[in-house]
């Protein structure tokens, strides 16, 4: 019975997989090679599809965001004080948040820059799509699938190394009037992007107990000294012993746990429980 049952659930998982649209079938093949397609399946389903018209906003620098994003066709411009840093592409993610690190972090972060949808050209299309996910879902749906949360990892890794190359070529092909004042820009940006970072972490100190070791390769991966790291927290209103400890001085941590523990209530349970088992 036990083995009738695992069959016709990988049945249902492949049928269910064979009905994502062309487009996302695309995705996956060009960028999520890494992830099992009905994994991507689950990923698609939980996000939202939506449009952009060149010059429209999609994130504003100094805003809280709720949202990681996914470019399924078109280009988007992210510019720091008005400077262009970078352009995204399709497979490229926004506004992701250390999640290449392994860092699940929950509710909204600030935005480092500003990002909108880039003018059509030749190669790209006049209408950006993106695909949207709530932050704090897209992680409760990653602790649900453990393979999910590795496998998209990965894939998240190859798209740091994708900006990256977009980076260099933005230094080619634009011609950049200033290259000195755009890389001071990059480097504020990057080092705005970890005190969001940061700042989201210590707001939830029991996350903090739970995301340290990711937070470690965080900065190793972006080469934040802890000098750096000492200045974040005394604008976070910490002292380096109390990010130490795990907890400022005062908080009443254990409220702050039991309130976050409240927020996953039988329901919760309950629903991640039937996903296990029925996918």
């Amino acid at each position: 019975a036990i083995n009738s049952y695992r069959i016709g659930k990988a049945l249902l998982d492949y049928y269910r997989a064979q009905q994502l649209s062309p487009d996302m079938k695309r995705i996956q093949s060009e960028h999520f090679r890494m992830v099992d397609l009905n994994d991507f399946r689950r990923l698609i389903q939980l996000g939202a599809e939506e449009s952009f018209k060149p010059g429209e906003v999609i994130a504003q620098q100094g805003n809280m965001n709720k949202f990681i994003r996914l470019v399924i066709e078109g280009e988007l411009e992210v510019s720091r004080d008005g400077r262009i840093t970078y352009i995204l592409e399709p497979g490229n993610f926004v506004s992701e948040a250390g999640l290449h690190s392994g860092l699940l972090l929950t509710g909204a972060v600030q935005t480092t820059a500003t990002v909108k949808a880039a003018a059509a050209t030749n190669n790209s299309s006049k209408t950006v799509r993106l695909l949207r996910w709530d932050r704090t879902e897209l992680m409760d749906l990653l602790h649900t699938y453990p393979n999910l949360r590795r496998s998209l990892k990965a894939a998240l890794s190859c798209d740091i190394v994708s900006k990256l190359k977009g980076q260099r070529h933005l230094l080619v092909e634009q011609h950049l009037n200033d290259t000195k004042e755009w890389t001071e820009s990059r480097n504020e940006q990057n080092d705005d992007r970890y005190k969001a970072i940061l700042t989201n972490i210590l707001s939830r100190p029991e996350q903090l107990r739970e995301r340290r070791e990711e937070l470690l390769m965080y900065r190793k991966i972006h080469q934040i000294d802890d000098e750096y790291h000492r200045k974040v927290l005394e604008t976070c209103g910490w002292t380096l012993e109390e990010f130490e400890a795990g907890h400022r001085d005062g908080d009443e941590q254990a409220i702050i746990v039991a309130e976050d523990e409240l927020k996953r209530d039988w329901k919760w349970w309950i629903s991640t429980l039937v996903l296990r088992v029925f996918g």
